[in-house]
């Protein structure tokens, strides 16, 4: 018997299927760019590149009760320096209070990145006169995992108050284009001659991200504590949006 036939028929089977592999559309590539924790709404990225960014978010804050919004933007001046800028709105305060500083890349390499920055803002969490931050930022990126640590310190012009905060978020890459993780949030005094100034107040919780049209879009929800003598204790709630340029 002769395998001719076969053989020809297994060829053309090969053939076809070949032909149908070239003609399925390729799945979406995940966007880098919102890797290095540009999605966070609490967090400050490690890692930089891209000319400008641009974040908003907004929602509730149970433990103090209010609603917030927050915006934010880099842009790059030259070399590893960024100008940071931006501002919060507090509704019990009724007050846009704004940021402004810099931030300096100083190392970016196989996925861990580190920066510092240097702010001003009219509020902290034990200076209603206004304080200077300097923050450290640790970043690093593995195969679709993104952590971000940050450790900030803050004090009054005089020093007489004086208050730490620690941020800690990651993100999971879940898909081509939706990311999941968590973020949080810990301001802490560290000394103050006021009474009835806040020991600390708490954010945290999961998120998820889809990126589309080039823009990440996020959303939160998680718990907000604060202790000012007693400790209130409510949920939160963000929705955030961030843009790479």
């Amino acid at each position: 018997m002769s395998l001719r036939p076969l053989a020809a028929v297994v060829l053309a089977a090969s053939s076809v299927a070949s032909a149908s592999e070239l003609d399925e559309p390729t799945p979406p590539a995940a966007d880098p760019r919102y890797e290095r924790g540009e999605a966070l709404p609490l967090g400050l990225r490690a890692e930089r590149g891209d000319t400008a960014l641009v974040t908003a978010s907004g929602g509730y804050d149970g433990g103090h009760k209010a609603g917030r919004f927050d915006v934010a933007a880099e842009l790059h001046l030259f070399g590893p320096i960024y100008l940071r800028g931006g501002g919060t709105y507090v509704s019990d305060a009724d007050e846009v209070r704004p940021t402004v500083g810099a931030l300096v890349q100083l190392f970016s390499a196989g996925g861990l990145a580190g920066a510092v920055g240097v702010f001003y803002k009219p509020e902290g969490l034990t200076e209603p006169e206004g304080e200077i931050e300097g923050t450290f930022a640790l970043g690093l990126r593995l195969e679709g995992v993104t952590l971000v640590a940050n450790l900030t310190y803050g004090q009054d012009g005089e020093g007489q108050e004086r208050d730490g905060e620690v941020r800690i978020g990651a993100t999971v890459r879940a898909g081509q284009r939706f990311y999941v993780g968590a973020d949080s949030r810990l301001r802490f005094s560290l000394g103050t001659d006021k009474r009835d100034e806040p020991d600390y107040d708490l954010l945290a919780g999961p998120l998820a991200t889809v990126v589309a049209f080039g823009t990440a879009f996020t959303v939160q929800a998680g718990v907000s504590a604060v202790k000012v003598g007693g400790t209130e204790v409510g949920p939160m709630f963000l929705l955030g949006i961030g843009r790479v340029f």
